[in-house]
């Protein structure tokens, strides 16, 4: 399987060494290889995000930038994002979503994901099938995971023909939901092997589609008949469909837990940029599920953790001051002050004497 995709091998070594170099100019020379290289090429030739030109500024939280196809099909090798330091490489890591059907196969070792903010663990021979508009992003995959995308437009399949076996009904449900329900869903399918029947189809697809001799498309095809039969009729499986309402309000408890461990310097740019949504959009989420805006979100969990510091006792006033990014010391004695009724200074000797501060 490995010679189909030796592109992405090459590429993994660039992207290792990239993070191993600290010199701008080499760091510079070895983005440009990148960038030119045949992977990134192809991946050009075939995916790009709606609004942006360059892959490298690909996830920077416009929610109008989701990865489209310029194709009916393209498969693709997941890149290994976990370096020597234990880095995961956080292009990778991102929330984001496509306008296509895409299955992802494991073909050797473990794919992490999470989807629609819930985790999933897939195992050799396991797939999942994302609808259109998807929230997700890859967990750490390593040199020895074997990751297989498969990149489909809707219209590849024929949904008419289909629908006349109830065997696909979850996947003809696919195919039209969101058409019938104005987007308003959040659909994927899991399939757990007992026994992986997938890789020589598997195999044999990447083979055409690497080849690419007279009639590929039509095998291809073909293929993707047998992996859907394959799918529904060995396969266990779970299928799920979700208000995007639902979706959002559970992405905000990893909204809220990056934000608490970054509380000291993370922004709403910041935020926007990891979970691939509009800074206005991070905001809205944050107000749905606290009632507060991000601004006063942020203060609030910042007041929070500068009383954790006080009760530690490790760091002075000051410190904790700088610590967590403010500038003007009067105005954070205000803002603690209307939190807790108490100067930082007072709050902290009353919590050396052992008094009950509330």
């Amino acid at each position: 399987m490995e010679r189909y995709f030796e592109a992405s091998t090459e590429i993994e070594k660039s992207v290792e060494l990239l993070y191993q170099i600290e010199d701008k100019e080499e760091r510079q020379l070895v983005l440009e290889k990148i960038f030119t290289s045949s992977y990134m090429k192809e991946y050009r030739d075939h995916q790009h995000m709606r609004g942006i030109h360059h892959f490298e500024n690909f996830g920077k939280g416009d929610p109008d930038n989701i990865c489209e196809l310029n194709t009916d099909f393209f498969i693709n090798r997941g890149i290994c994002n976990v370096f020597p330091n234990g880095e995961q490489n956080i292009v990778q890591a991102k929330y984001h979503k496509h306008n296509f059907i895409e299955f992802i196969y494991v073909y050797r070792g473990q794919y992490i994901q999470f989807i629609n903010g819930v985790k999933y663990v897939h195992n050799k021979g396991d797939m999942c099938i994302l609808n259109t508009n998807v929230p997700h992003r890859d967990g750490p995959i390593h040199r020895t995971d074997f990751i297989i995308y498969l990149c489909v437009e809707k219209k590849y399949f024929n949904k008419e023909q289909l629908a006349k076996d109830k065997l696909y009904k979850e996947f003809v449900w696919l195919l039209s939901n969101q058409e019938e329900r104005q987007n308003t869903n959040r659909d994927y399918i899991c399939f757990r092997a007992k026994e992986d029947k997938l890789s020589e189809v598997i195999k044999a697809m990447a083979k055409e589609y690497h080849e690419k001799l007279p009639g590929y498309q039509n095998l291809i095809k073909g293929y993707m008949e047998r992996v859907l039969y394959t799918l529904f009729t060995y396969y266990e499986r779970e299928f799920v469909s979700e208000q995007i309402e639902k979706v959002e309000n559970r992405i905000f408890l990893e909204i809220d837990t990056v934000m608490r461990r970054k509380v000291e310097d993370i922004t709403r740019y910041g935020l926007a940029d990891l979970f691939y949504y509009s800074p206005d959009h991070i905001n809205r989420i944050i107000k749905q599920n606290t009632g507060e805006t991000y601004s006063a979100y942020i203060k609030q969990l910042r007041l929070e953790k500068a009383r954790e510091l006080l009760i530690e006792d490790k760091l002075s006033i000051n410190e904790i001051i700088k610590r967590l990014g403010y500038n003007n010391k009067t105005y954070f004695y205000k803002i603690f002050v209307s939190k807790y009724n108490l100067t930082p200074k007072v709050y902290k000797e009353r919590i050396i004497d052992g008094k009950n501060t509330y």
